[in-house]
């Protein structure tokens, strides 16, 4: 035991954060992994599973860039890409995905579309909702070829760039926000500032500066989620959160909120499943127990999701067979935010300025 003494264990780690994604449970699929499926909690954690390290590069500068995006640590799913772990992880909760290819063509772009499309309607059909932004290695002319918005694909966004020295893809930052903040969150909310886990950026084995900004635009405009500099700011920024479509979910925080109200909704209606409904003499469902169905699911909407919509609406026609049928049907519409994507302010000079 020695002299009685004050003895004192330095203890190493406790900066970070453990952070508790409000409305993220997060994989990453990467090709650049070939194990089974593992829950990691951080670099370290990475590491001593064996999931990081020497042997994958880019895999370990992709888990780096993920949790200094995130300036801190949560559970993250890491797994090989392809359509059954996908599935896999959904049916478990995984609700937002970075899939990582090593390099891209157009024909396989569309290829990969496709088969994240047919196994996200899948698992949102089967109650288990999931988004998917998919990164790598894309060549100057995949990005200047291929308009995501044609692919007709609303789970699906793609994100442009690698890490300039490691060649990570950024879609990890992207990731990282989607975790960080809450689902009506624009991955490039200019209130979180830049992206603190990426210096420089190369786009089609290209350094980000050789492109003009009309080149970056048209990239930008043709459905790309991109990299940006913002006039009077420092460092880099997302761009529009594009997703492979021209419809109501062509960005990812509308996806992302109407995936949200479908957890809620089928937590608010499970009591109601197999249970009775009165009917009116004349066939109609009963006035009273219409309205207390329409209230559960608006009032849980709102518990859940108040500062995160603008509003919500429930109705449920009075007129339906359910005696014959068995079959509730509820209309249910989200309002979402709106977004000030672009700001047009005019500016000018005055020779007297008036309050009123």
């Amino acid at each position: 035991m020695g002299f009685p003494k004050v003895q004192v264990k330095i203890s190493d780690g406790n900066l970070l954060r453990t952070i508790n994604a409000p409305d993220a449970v997060p994989a990453l699929l990467t090709k650049e992994y070939s194990g089974g499926i593992v829950a990691v909690y951080g670099t370290d954690d990475a590491a001593k599973k064996g999931v990081s390290g020497d042997g994958s590069p880019k895999l370990t500068a992709m888990l780096e860039m993920f949790y200094k995006e995130l300036a801190g640590n949560t559970r993250l799913y890491v797994a090989a890409a392809n359509a059954a772990n996908l599935e896999k992880l959904a049916s478990h909760g995984v609700n937002i995905v970075a899939w990582v290819e090593t390099s891209y063509t157009a024909s396989a772009l569309q290829t990969l579309s496709n088969t994240i499309k047919s196994s996200c309607e899948k698992m949102q059909t089967s109650g288990f909702p999931v988004r998917v932004l998919a990164g790598g290695g894309m060549s100057s002319n995949v990005l200047s070829d291929v308009s995501p918005k044609t692919l007709d694909n609303p789970y699906l966004g793609i994100v442009a760039g690698e890490d300039s020295e490691t060649g990570a893809s950024i879609v990890a930052a992207a990731l990282a926000r989607c975790c960080k903040y809450g689902a009506e969150v624009k991955i490039g909310s200019g209130k979180n500032g830049a992206l603190t886990s990426i210096t420089d950026i190369v786009l089609g084995g290209k350094a980000y500066s050789e492109y003009t900004l009309a080149q970056l635009e048209v990239m930008h405009d043709n459905g790309f989620i991109m990299p940006q500099h913002r006039s009077g700011a420092a460092g880099y920024y997302f761009g529009v959160d594009n997703m492979c479509s021209n419809g109501d979910y062509r960005i990812l925080v509308h996806g992302r909120i109407i995936d949200k109200a479908q957890a809620i909704i089928q937590q608010a209606y499970a009591p109601f499943v197999e249970d009775t409904i009165r009917v009116a003499e004349d066939g109609t469902l009963d006035e009273g127990d219409v309205s207390y169905i329409e209230n559960v699911l608006e009032c849980s909407i709102l518990a859940n999701m108040s500062t995160q919509i603008s509003g919500v609406k429930v109705v449920i026609d009075k007129n339906q067979d359910i005696i014959n049928t068995s079959t509730l049907a509820v209309s249910c519409r989200i309002q979402p935010l709106g977004y000030a994507t672009w700001i047009n302010v005019t500016l000018g000079l005055a020779t007297a300025i008036s309050n009123s």
